[in-house]
């Protein structure tokens, strides 16, 4: 099935009940998202609508039908996507640092009750406790770096 794109320049977004789903037409203030993608057969039963005729015949075009989606929403898009995946991508690798740092927790907590187990600290137990911190706290740094970016990309996408 084809799609229809209509173009909304009305201040309100309209909702629209029908046969075959509700369709939601956005204001124009939600640019460059005032697109709203219908099918054909929603697009034949809104023609048999009233208040959906009154629009697309008013003097100045509440709404106009358009042959194919206009680019400017077509680049929104693209960006939303990307800001998504990047987000997603983050969140994921934020997830991965988190189950290390995890592990090298655990192992540090393991080596601490060897420690005990032996009476004292030896040098390599030392270096190893030492070795296990470290990459636990370059772990904990990443993961913050991580969160602090995942939340700009999630502030960056509401803006959008």
């Amino acid at each position: 099935m084809a799609e229809v794109y209509i173009r909304s320049y009305n201040d309100f977004a309209h909702k629209f009940e029908l046969k075959s789903g509700t369709v939601i037409i956005p204001s124009i203030v939600a640019k460059p998202k005032n697109v709203a993608t219908i099918s054909e057969q929603q697009y034949e039963e809104l023609c048999e609508v009233d208040s959906f005729n009154a629009l697309m015949k008013a003097k100045k075009g509440q709404f106009i039908k358009l042959d194919s989606m206009p680019r400017d929403a077509i680049d929104a898009q693209e960006r939303i996507a990307r800001a998504e995946d990047s987000a997603r991508d983050a969140k994921e690798e934020a997830e991965a640092l988190k189950v290390e740092a995890e592990n090298a927790k655990l192992e540090a907590d393991k080596l601490r009750k060897q420690i005990e187990e032996l009476g004292g600290l030896t040098v390599s137990v030392d270096s190893k406790v030492s070795d296990a911190n470290a990459e636990r706290d370059l772990a904990q740094e990443e993961l913050d770096r991580v969160k602090a970016e995942l939340a700009e990309l999630k502030a960056k996408i509401k803006d959008e």
